[in-house]
C-alpha cells in the first residue's frame, strides 16, 4: 500500500474532492475489514461497521490532522466501531433457538464448510492477535504496513504475530491430529 498516495488522497478529501473516496476504500477496504472481523467475528457485522467507518471518515475527515497516519485513524474508527457493535451485541438477550418452537415452521439452510484455520483464529487468539493475524492474511499487509495501521511498534507486531501463529499449531495440532503439520 502507497501510504503518500493515501495520505494525498486524504488531503483532497478534506480539501472536498469527493472522487477521491473510491480510491481510498479500493486502498483499505481489506483492512478495514479485517479489524472488524477480527473483534466481532462475523461477517455480515464487519460488513456494517465497514460501511458506518466510511461514513465517519466522510463526516469527520476535518478532524484528521494530515501527515499522522490517515490509515491508522481509519482503522482506530473501525476498531471503535466494532468494538461499540461487540458490546451492544453482549447486551442483547438471545434465544436457544432449539429450545424455541418455530411458529411458521422451519427452514434449514446449507452452510459451506467453514475454514478450520479461521475457526481455530477466532476460537484461541486474542482481539489483538486476530487483528494482527487477519491484517496480514486477509489484508495481505506487509508487517511495517500493520505497525502504521495499528501504531504498535514493529518489534510488538512480530512478536504478536509469531506468538499468535504458535498458538493456532497448538490449537489446530490439539483439535485436529496431525493433518495440519
Amino acid at each position: 500500500m502507497d501510504r503518500q498516495l493515501l495520505e494525498t488522497y486524504s488531503q483532497r478529501l478534506k480539501d472536498g474532492d469527493e472522487t477521491v473516496i473510491a480510491p481510498i476504500y479500493q486502498m483499505t477496504n481489506r483492512i478495514v475489514f479485517a479489524v472488524a472481523y477480527s473483534i466481532l467475528k462475523d461477517e455480515f457485522s464487519a460488513q456494517d461497521v465497514m460501511q458506518d467507518t466510511y461514513i465517519k471518515m466522510r463526516a469527520s475527515i476535518g478532524s484528521y490532522t494530515n501527515g499522522t497516519n490517515f490509515l491508522a485513524w481509519l482503522t482506530t474508527i473501525a476498531r471503535n466501531f466494532a468494538l461499540m457493535e461487540y458490546r451492544r451485541r453482549k447486551k442483547e438477550v438471545t434465544i436457544d433457538p432449539v429450545a424455541a418452537e418455530p411458529l411458521f415452521g422451519s427452514v434449514t439452510y446449507e452452510y459451506e464448510q467453514k475454514n478450520p484455520v479461521l475457526e481455530a483464529a477466532l476460537a484461541c487468539l486474542s482481539e489483538e492477535e486476530r487483528t494482527i493475524v487477519f491484517l496480514h492474511i486477509n489484508g495481505d499487509l506487509k508487517h511495517r504496513e500493520i505497525a502504521d495501521a495499528t501504531g504498535k511498534p514493529l518489534g510488538t507486531v512480530l512478536w504478536v504475530y509469531n506468538k499468535a501463529l504458535k498458538k493456532l499449531k497448538a490449537y489446530l495440532l490439539e483439535h485436529g491430529g496431525d493433518k495440519y503439520e
